[in-house]
């Protein structure tokens, strides 16, 4: 269902490394948090950004525990990689914020040398990037995993 939503919508199939690594595909997965800060679903989407993908999030109904619905929403997302022409960028940007990536870039000669300073960070959001790629080749071997 996630591929072919990502497929649909002109995005890489590269996108579901963060699902993977978000939540390893567990719908119930969140952590303990308060509730307000509290990211949660396949995607561990945090409240304020589910409601600005366009998803109910209340003390009845929580849209982004609904996995079909969460992934178009997150497939709706604004695409970072427009601005960073660069989806791992695009990626780090997703977790740790434009700001942060735009730090961390600020000064590279090449889109290689920008992805290359954002995972020799040692930020969470360098370990972030480094997980999703990771999940990736899991993804594509998953023969790794036996």
């Amino acid at each position: 269902m996630i591929d072919g939503t990502l497929r649909a919508r002109g995005l890489p199939v590269e996108l579901l490394g963060m699902a993977l690594a978000e939540s390893r595909f567990d719908n119930a997965a969140h952590p303990n948090t308060p509730i307000e800060r509290r990211a949660v679903g396949i995607w561990q989407i945090i409240p304020s950004t589910g409601r600005k993908l366009g998803l109910e999030v209340s003390a009845t109904r929580d849209q982004r525990l609904d996995s079909v619905g969460a992934t178009q929403a997150a497939a709706t997302f604004e695409r970072p990689s427009d601005r960073y022409g660069d989806w791992p960028l695009a990626i780090a940007a997703y977790n740790a914020g434009e700001r942060r990536v735009d730090l961390l870039i600020d000064g590279a000669s090449s889109a290689a040398d920008a992805r290359a300073r954002v995972l020799a960070d040692k930020a969470e959001d360098a370990r972030y990037l480094r997980g999703v790629m990771a999940a990736l080749i899991l993804i594509e071997n998953p023969v790794l995993l036996e």
